[in-house]
This record gives C-alpha cells, structure tokens and sequence, in this order.
C-alpha cells in the first residue's frame, strides 16, 4: 500500500519541473510504503450508478443529485455530486459500507504494487470516463476484475484524510496552508489533469464532507467495523541495508595501535576578534586508552556514497527507517550544495564531485554505509586519537597555527592537502567538512566520561560531529567538537576492529 518516498517525491519533483507555475500535488501523503494485512472483503465490480442510486432516493434515504450528462437513459452511468453522507447513507441501505482506503488499493492494484489496474505502464486508453456506463472498459479491470477504479472525479472511502503511520513529513499532511487532518474524507482514483503525469493508484486526494464535482463511489461487504489502518499494518515496507561485506579491505585504513592519549584541551581556545572563550565542551584535557582499531583514511566520498545508494536503492525511510542522505531529483543543473542526484531510481553525482567528502548523508545513512562495509561509525575518542596522535597537539602538524594561504576553499577533494595529515596518515582530520561520529553529544561529557574506552552518554538529543577547523576561518584546532540532531547532514569515515568482528 502506498509508495516509497523516493517514488513521490521523483513525481513532485517532475510535476514542478514541467510547470513551476503551480505547486505540485501531494504525493507525499501516500508515503511510506506499507505492507497490510487485510480480512477478506467482497467490494462492488462497477461503481454505484445513477439507477441503482434513484432507488435510494425513491426510498427516501438518500438525496437527489443532477445527472449531468444529455442522454436519455442514465440508469447504467456512474452516479455523480454525491455527498461523502449520501455514500454512506446508501451503501448502509443495501447493506453495506464504503471502503476502507486500504481495501479500495488492494482492490485496485492487487498485492504485486503495481502502478495501475492494468500494470505499470500508463494506458489512457484504459481510462474510464464519466460520459460512458459503467463497464465500458473491460480492459482496465484490476487484478482482481474490479473496473472503473481509475476516472475523473475519483471515488469516496469510510477514512478520515490523514498521514500514514510513520509519515511525519508536513506536506503530506497540509495543503496551501490550510490542516486537512480529520476535517475530511479520503479519495481514490482520481486521474491526473496532466494526460504526460498520470496519478497511480496509490494517489490520494482531500474531500469535504459535502463533496461535489465529480466524485462517485462503490461499496464493499465485509466486517461490519472495518478495521483501522494501524491494526492492519504489518509493517513499514523500507528496503534492507544490504548484507554488510565478509572481507573488510583494509588497503584503504590505517591502523591505529592500542594505548593512551590525550583527549581534550587545557584551556579555551580564544577567539581573536572578541576574546570569547571557544571550545568550553572539549575541557578538561584528560589521558584516555583506547584498543587498537582500523580507520578509513580518507573521509567517504560521493563517490562512495552513490555505489551504497544505488545498491540500496533509496535514500529515504531506508536508513533504519530514516532518510539516508538528501539528494536532489534532477541532475540539472548542477549544485555545489548538494552534488548527489536521483534520477529514473538511479543516484548519481554532478562532475568534479565525484571525490569530494560526502556531506549530504545523516547520521543514519553513516552508520548504514558503515556497517554495509563490515565497519562501523568511530568513537568520538578513536575519532580523535587518530587526528591527534598520542602528544595532545592541536593540529595535525603540530600546536602552533599555519595560516595557509594557498589551500583551496573546501571541499577539497579528499587528500589533496598534504599538510592536513594526522601522525598516523590520516587525511582531512582538520576541517573539509564536519564528521559524523557514533557518541551521543553531551557539553560536560569529558568531564565524567571513563578512561578506557568511553563510548559517550548512553542516550541524548544529538550525536557528536568532529573536524571543526579548516584551513580557513578560526583555527579551533582538533579537540574541538559539537552535536547536531541525528537528521542534519555531515560526512563521514569508518572504523574497523577485528575483534569486534
């Protein structure tokens, strides 16, 4: 049921390329994808029509409507201007009820997640239309032999209009500023007014309760309470990370020998415009032990990053349910920003920035990459005893600042900067972008943490990110650190420990 991110997303994305005059649809209400678990339902072949209509109204149950068409016999046409109450007013006369939103997809697509009826290739043909009677297109029936499930108007559901379980995006939920939850009803099978931008099956529209336009509906026989979504819903559909490799190559790591080190600073670092202390969280400077542990030596480039996409597949609810990494959903034009790109379901990165760190990935997408490659995030203590070594220097060369002119802006691709190595090789340990380490943040947190091994708080709001300085800006040195929420974006490298393995 529904559709992944990625999917959405790509079809706002299309729709507001081809016409940036207006805003696009919100395909993100149908996200995440979902996999339910449904009771048996028998549901109407045909939607209700204006003759089997006319009797509820003969029967003083249901309200008239216009039929809108000129033709002499409108018995067998999909009735029109019905009212969401009028809906259920007379499927509860014969019996009856309208379906669930969930029943209605499963009904329209079967349990293979196509697109459409008829597949996954749009056919306009196949398209039902009101100026015909019911059944007219035999060939766009569902799977299960349901017809008319795609025409203009769409059809009424029993649901309230609200976000899917795990939609926590305000788009999916809103429209033109106004909060559409719980003040309306769902809608099915609407057709685009785009014929080049169809809407699948899994499109889902807002309806007041009074309706209007071209809304029709069908109903279904089955429990007398239909159940709500979230007793039906097995789980969240997100693709696996795939199966972490066997073989670590350790070609691309430095190993870092076990024993102390001094983690920390003595004292601020001043800042030399206004004299305000800088760096506070990273005292007291203190003698730390860490085991011995493989570390990347270049921080992961998009590149790299890419590859892991385009094995995975997406790049939103796929990181342990979280977004990975932000990705643009075009490949033009190009931007500095955020050089990664979806397109088609394929990720690639803009030219020229195929060896620049990846700085476009969450906290989840860089512990998923890691343990995809049989790794995992560095502690923030392994982190910084491999850009400090075991002297307690503030940069990688020594403690005194180098102003260095001629270093490119970063990002800079990765080891490009000779001078930016710490005592065990390890590139770009100072600035080229923040990373992202595995310790939840805390201010005071070198203030009580252990002396072996120490992993951070156990819980917290932030995670640790490091590499603060650079060559340009204020030279805060290595010690320097800070958190960031779990969803902001950073780059990364990983760590390996054979005995943890």
């Amino acid at each position: 049921m529904g559709s992944r991110f990625d999917d959405a997303f790509q079809r706002w994305w299309a729709w507001w390329e081809a016409d940036r005059k207006s805003y696009p649809p919100d395909f993100l209400n149908e996200t995440p994808r979902l996999i339910v678990d449904l009771p048996e339902f028998a549901i109407d072949a045909y939607p209700v029509t204006y003759g089997r209509y006319q009797a509820c109204v003969a029967a003083g149950i249901c309200a008239a409507v216009e039929f809108p068409l000129t033709t002499a016999d409108a018995a067998d046409y999909p009735v029109q201007n019905v009212s969401w109450d009028n809906a259920v007013a007379y499927c509860t006369w014969v019996g009856k009820r309208l379906p669930t939103e969930a029943e209605w997809e499963k009904a329209a697509r079967g349990v293979d997640g196509r697109l459409f009826p008829w597949g996954n290739e749009w056919q306009a043909a196949l398209v039902s239309t009101l100026q015909s009677p019911v059944g007219a297109v035999p060939g766009g029936a569902s799977p299960y032999g349901v017809q008319d499930m795609v025409r203009d108007g769409g059809e009424w559901t029993a649901d309230l209009y609200r976000a899917y379980p795990g939609n926590t995006d305000e788009r999916a939920i809103t429209a033109a500023g106004r909060d559409y939850i719980n003040v309306g009803y769902v809608i099915r099978g609407s057709v685009s007014r785009r014929p080049a931008q169809p809407y699948p099956v899994t499109r889902r529209s807002f309806g007041g309760p009074r309706g209007g336009g071209n809304i029709t509906f069908r109903c279904v026989r089955g429990s007398e309470l239909p159940p709500p979504l979230e007793d039906v819903l097995v789980r969240i559909d997100v693709p696996p990370v795939p199966e972490a490799v066997t073989n670590v190559d350790l070609t691309t790591m430095v190993y870092i020998p076990a024993g102390e080190f001094v983690m920390g600073r003595l004292a601020p670092y001043i800042h030399p415009l206004n004299a305000t202390p800088e760096g506070t969280n990273a005292m007291p400077a203190h003698i730390v032990y860490v085991d011995a542990f493989y570390i990347d030596r270049y921080k992961v480039t998009n590149r790299e990053y890419v590859e892991f996409l385009n094995t995975l597949g997406a790049h939103a609810f796929a990181c342990d349910g979280f977004r990975c990494a932000w990705a643009r959903y075009s490949s033009s034009p190009p931007d500095p920003d955020a050089a990664i790109f979806v397109e088609h379901g394929q990720y690639g990165v803009d030219p020229g920035f195929e060896t620049l760190p990846t700085d476009s990935v969450t906290w989840y997408g860089a512990a998923a990459y890691c343990a995809w490659l049989g790794k995992r995030l560095p502690t923030e203590a392994e982190w910084e005893k491999a850009a400090r070594g075991t002297d307690g220097r503030l940069y990688p060369w020594g403690n005194e600042w180098q102003w260095i002119p001629d270093a490119p802006r970063a990002p800079y691709p990765v080891g490009s900067q000779p001078a930016n190595v710490s005592p065990y090789g390890v590139y770009d340990v100072l600035g080229n972008k923040l990373e992202w380490v595995q310790d939840w943040y805390a201010k005071d947190y070198y203030a009580f943490s252990p002396l072996r091994n120490p992993v951070g708080p156990v819980e917290g709001e932030k995670k640790v990110r490091r590499a603060l300085g650079g060559f340009e800006g204020f030279a805060f040195g290595l010690p320097d650190r800070s958190g960031a929420y779990l969803d902001n974006l950073g780059s990364f490298r990983c760590v390996y420990v054979p005995e943890q393995n």
